[in-house]
Parts: C-alpha cells; sequence; structure tokens
C-alpha cells in the first residue's frame, strides 16, 4: 500500500470517488449503524429508549471519544457525529443527562484498519493538509481536507481540530471581485475578520476572558492533523513567532487548545509530532509558503517576503532529519511550480492591465529557480534515509 506509486494511487481514487462510510446502514436497534471505521467523522442515530428526551443529552460517548453536532430528530431520536477511536472493536455508548450517565443496552464496534502495520497516522504542514479550502477552517473544510480523506481509506484513529459551530465563514461567490480576474478579497482581512466574530463566542463567563478552549467542540481531544495555515518550513519546525498573532492564534486552536489572546504557542508542530509514535506521517504541502505567503494579496509581486533560499534549503534539510527520525513511514510532496497556479496567473494579467507589470517578471524567474532548488533538496535529503518518501507533485 505505501509504496510511492501506491500513494499515489490511493490520493486519486480518493479525491475523486470517496464514499462515504455511512452509506451502509447497519441493524443495530438502538443506533443507525452497528459498526463503523476507527477514523470516524460520520453520523449515528440513537434510538434512546422511552425516559430519555434528546432535548436534555448534554454529551454523549462512543467508547472513550465524545460524539459532537447532537441535534434531536423529529422521529424521538438523536443524531450525533462520531469523531472515531483509537482501538478497534466493541464499545459502550453512553448519554449524559444532567449528572446521570446512561449506558445504551446496544455496543458499537470500531473496525481495525485496512492494513495491519499502519495503524497511527499524522500530518504536518500548512492550509491544504490542515484542510483550509476557501480562506479559514470549518467542520466541512476539516473533515474533506486530503489528510482526512487519507485517514478515511486506511481506517484509522484521526482526531481532528473540529472547531464549535458557526466559529468562522468561508469565501464565498459573492465576495470576489468582478471578471475577468474575480480577485479574492484580502486575505489577512479577511481571516482578522473572522476571528473577530468568533472571539465574543469563546469568551468565558468563568475567568471573564478568551479562551480558546472554548473555539473546539472537544478541546481533550489531541488532534492528529498538525497542519496550521500559513506555515513555513521554519514555522513547522520551531513554532510560529511571538509576534505572529494570526498564526499563534490558528496554533492554538489547531493543537494547543489552552491559554488565552496574546499568548504564544509553546510547542511546533514537528516537537509536537516527535512526542508521538505515528506509523505514518504525511504532507501535502510542507514547502509552499515559504515562496508564496507573501503575494497572496492585492499589492504587486515581491521577492520581500519570500524565506531567502540559503534559509529554506537548510530548514528542508533540518524537516527531512528530523521526519526521518520519527522512524515512521513518511510521505512529502514537493512543490508543484507555484506560477502556474490560477491565482497567480489572473493576478499578473490584472497588474499589467492596472500598469504594474515592474515586478512580475522577477518574481516569476525568482520563483520558478527557487521551486527547482527546493524540489532538488527536499529528494535528495529524502534519499538518505529508506523511510522518507517525496512524492513528485511538481511532475
Amino acid at each position: 500500500l505505501f509504496d510511492r506509486l501506491g500513494l499515489v494511487i490511493v490520493l486519486v481514487v480518493l479525491l475523486c470517488a470517496c464514499q462515504s462510510p455511512t452509506d451502509s446502514p447497519g441493524t443495530s436497534a438502538a443506533l443507525s449503524l452497528a459498526s463503523g471505521p476507527m477514523s470516524g467523522y460520520f453520523s449515528v442515530r440513537i434510538n434512546l429508549g422511552e425516559g430519555i428526551d434528546p432535548e436534555d443529552v448534554g454529551w454523549v460517548r462512543v467508547g472513550t471519544v465524545h460524539a459532537y453536532a447532537l441535534r434531536p430528530e423529529p422521529d424521538g431520536s438523536l443524531s450525533v457525529t462520531v469523531q472515531g477511536h483509537a482501538t478497534p472493536g466493541p464499545v459502550v455508548v453512553t448519554v449524559g443527562v444532567g449528572d446521570t450517565t446512561h449506558e445504551l443496552p446496544e455496543v458499537f464496534v470500531y473496525e481495525p484498519p485496512v492494513s495491519n502495520d499502519y495503524w497511527t497516522l499524522f500530518s504536518i504542514g500548512a492550509s491544504l493538509t490542515q484542510g483550509i479550502q476557501r480562506g479559514v477552517p470549518t467542520e466541512w473544510s476539516l473533515t474533506h481536507g486530503p489528510a482526512a480523506l487519507v485517514a478515511r481509506q486506511m481506517g484509522v484513529f484521526f482526531p481532528l481540530p473540529i472547531l464549535i459551530d458557526g466559529a468562522f465563514e468561508e469565501m464565498t461567490p459573492d465576495l470576489m471581485g468582478p471578471p475577468p480576474f474575480c480577485q479574492p478579497p484580502p486575505l489577512d482581512a479577511f481571516q482578522i475578520e473572522q476571528a473577530s466574530t468568533l472571539i465574543p463566542m469563546a469568551f468565558s463567563e468563568e475567568t471573564q476572558r478568551f479562551d480558546y478552549a472554548l473555539t473546539r467542540v472537544d478541546p481533550t481531544l489531541d488532534t492528529h492533523n498538525l497542519a496550521v495555515g500559513g506555515s513555513r518550513v521554519g514555522d513547522t519546525l520551531d513554532g510560529p513567532p511571538e509576534d505572529e498573532l494570526a498564526m499563534n492564534f490558528l496554533g492554538h486552536m489547531v493543537y494547543e487548545p489552552q491559554g488565552t489572546l496574546g499568548d504564544p504557542v509553546t510547542e511546533s508542530q514537528m516537537k509536537r509530532l516527535e512526542s508521538q509514535a505515528p506509523d505514518v506521517v504525511i504532507s501535502f504541502d510542507l514547502l509552499g509558503n515559504d515562496f508564496i505567503l507573501g503575494v497572496i494579496n492585492d499589492a504587486d509581486f515581491s521577492v520581500e517576503d519570500m524565506t531567502p533560499i540559503d534559509t529554506f534549503l537548510a530548514n528542508i534539510d533540518r524537516a527531512v532529519d528530523r521526519l526521518a527520525q520519527t522512524e515512521a513511514e513518511v510521505f512529502i510532496a514537493n512543490l508543484p511550480l507555484p506560477t502556474a497556479l490560477p491565482f497567480f496567473r489572473a493576478k499578473r494579467a490584472r497588474l499589467a492591465s492596472e500598469g504594474l507589470t515592474e515586478n512580475a517578471a522577477l518574481f516569476f524567474e525568482t520563483i520558478e529557480a527557487g521551486t527547482v532548488a527546493a524540489n532538488e533538496r527536499v529528494s535528495t535529503r529524502a534519499d538518505l534515509y529508506s523511510n522518507v518518501h517525496v512524492i513528485d507533485v511538481y511532475a
């Protein structure tokens, strides 16, 4: 399964034809599903029976992991979203009503992973790996991100940093500029606007301050998807700079849901990964933001915000070395050509129409040469280790 060609085939299949694990209903009288994969993130209806009003249920656990999105249904059942489980086999379903815990008579069975050898999956990187698709993370985008889809195909436990309902709203078509360029709103301003809406929702009456734990549906669940949107390779290794407020804000929400506004995260993605025992580590976008993060805006192209190439290549060496030392099977996507992305082509055409053409040629030349250098470096470094595999997205 995990040779290079095999992973590419798996990715193509899951991205094109991923089938929901809830397509085949079970036969349990109390549960709409009798079994499901350890990867979770599917819906189960619970027939609570007489004496329990779904409106009164405060929490549900399927095994040792809390479900979320509790919703009473018109037929008297309770719909919940299961987050998966670290071990396979039958588990007890419990519900909480006030101070009372009720154990259902029916058990739920978690199916073992597809592979006998690979049970623990983690991911690191930036927005693509995290699952951000339109500016900010949402429940839908996180559960449909590429790392989550790989976990679903493997059937392994892959807890996600699911945010509270209504935390963020993604970019919508009405926010796009007029054709022919359809320019999206400035990303930084859009994210700040979304954060300003979330902050009051996570204000703790008890402590009288913002609390990152209140941004997550289950802050006690340690995520396996450690990727944080906006991360460069150095951020992944060492954590975001303390003055990068947006990066620290999102990092807290993803893998360190403790603290309040202004608190820097105390660990990097890599440090958190190294404290685990992963069988497989994947990253779809480890390399991209060192080049493109500073130019996803309305301004003219500039190379000033790019990571200096010497620093970038040294960070690639450090990242590959530390990933190899986890002893996991590591799969890193190399860098596709950023200047081939529709966004950059449209931006170049728009700037030319506005008379801003002086920096485009230098930018495209610099980023294309840097992409080749970065891809050569990650491949050369990975060749030193039998457990590090580069997926050639560039080709």
